[in-house]
């Protein structure tokens, strides 16, 4: 009776083993959460279902929210969270190898992500790379000897090869002639603003001081109109930190977009409307003062010499208004342009999922 226990034990015991083998390492579904990155057998010890919720559950959500803003950042983070979760299954003369995860993988998603997950409060999405892998209990590996998952994001550089020696206005891994599109936006957003400035200066010292002071000095516009913002390009250039970073735009690196951008738009655009405001009200003094004077100099009625008074500054400063609204405008619009981007440099669907 006891021999037959224990055959009867051997047997399920060999059997359960066999089903273990052969369940641990299967052809990941097509219908996974990385159904998109795995195509070679894997390795679980939950089944696919419950270590995609267990594990993987946060992922669709990140797609969405972050899919259109920023695919590197969503690509990378999925190539490193499927590839930690799901090693790579080998087998070789009956012997079976398991893959971990690639440390460059986990640190390329600290450099891909790393300051878009802290500026919209997400770093506990940050991989640690130096944490054992809670699947294989396993710590990342290097390339030679990981599972390695290619990027499915579109390279186009790949389409549109670039010689090496241009590589200096390309960013490696991101659209082509990236470098050379954030540097001419750069370039034309802070030429057109000292241009505007220029206009305001000049309109300000012709009006208020009868100076022409531009008239003869057209080279230091240009010098200063055009020399500035190539400067300012030329050392985000010299620094690479033009980068490629939301939707379809390449422009400074949000690390740097205000020392390099924003500080010296702020710096041209807000003295600018400061200095319109002081035009624009002298302009006002003015054509009241001399309308009052003209048109008291008309008037018979000395009991009402107040009121007369009162209407014609009022009749003036709509006159200045006219005379000055365009300008105006327009020295508003770029001065609630520049603080209104300078206090939200990230897109608005992105801030509107988060």
């Amino acid at each position: 009776m006891l021999s037959k226990l224990a055959t009867i034990l051997v047997v399920l015991v060999a059997t359960v083993s066999s089903q273990n083998t052969t369940t641990q390492c299967i052809p990941y579904p097509s219908d996974g959460i990385c159904a998109e990155y795995i195509k070679t057998p894997t390795y679980t010890q939950l089944g696919v279902n419950v270590t995609d919720q267990k594990y993987l559950a946060a992922l669709p959500a990140l797609k969405q929210a972050m899919g259109a803003i920023d695919p590197s950042c969503v690509d990378t983070y999925y190539r490193y969270a499927c590839s930690s979760t799901y090693p790579n299954c080998q087998t070789n003369a009956g012997k079976t190898t398991l893959l971990a995860g690639c440390m460059s993988t986990c640190q390329e998603v600290e450099r891909n992500c790393g300051l878009v997950f802290t500026l919209t409060n997400r770093t506990n999405l940050l991989p640690n790379c130096t944490t054992l892998s809670p699947i294989t209990q396993a710590p990342l590996q290097s390339d030679d000897s990981c599972n390695l998952i290619p990027s499915t994001a579109v390279d186009s550089d790949a389409v549109f090869p670039v010689p090496t020696n241009t590589i200096y206005f390309v960013l490696p891994d991101k659209r082509s002639l990236c470098a050379a599109q954030g540097a001419i936006l750069m370039f034309s957003s802070l030429a057109t603003v000292l241009w505007c400035c220029a206009l305001i200066v000049n309109l300000h010292l012709h009006t208020v001081w009868s100076s022409n002071f531009f008239t003869n000095r057209y080279f230091l516009l240009h010098l200063l109109c055009w020399g500035i913002p190539a400067a300012f390009m030329a050392t985000a250039l010299g620094m690479k930190k033009i980068q490629y970073e939301f939707a379809n735009l390449c422009l400074v690196s949000l690390e740097s977009i205000f020392n390099l951008f924003f500080y010296p738009m702020a710096a041209i655009v807000i003295p600018s409307f400061v200095l319109h405001m002081c035009t624009f009200m002298y302009i006002a003094k003015i054509a009241v003062r001399e309308g009052i004077e003209s048109d008291m100099s008309q008037s018979a009625s000395n009991h009402s010499m107040g009121r007369k008074q009162r209407a014609v500054r009022h009749k003036h400063v709509i006159q200045a208004v006219h005379i000055q609204w365009r300008a105006l405008l327009l020295a508003v619009i770029a001065c609630l342009t520049v603080l209104f981007y300078w206090a939200s440099p990230l897109p608005f669907d992105f801030f509107f999922f988060f």
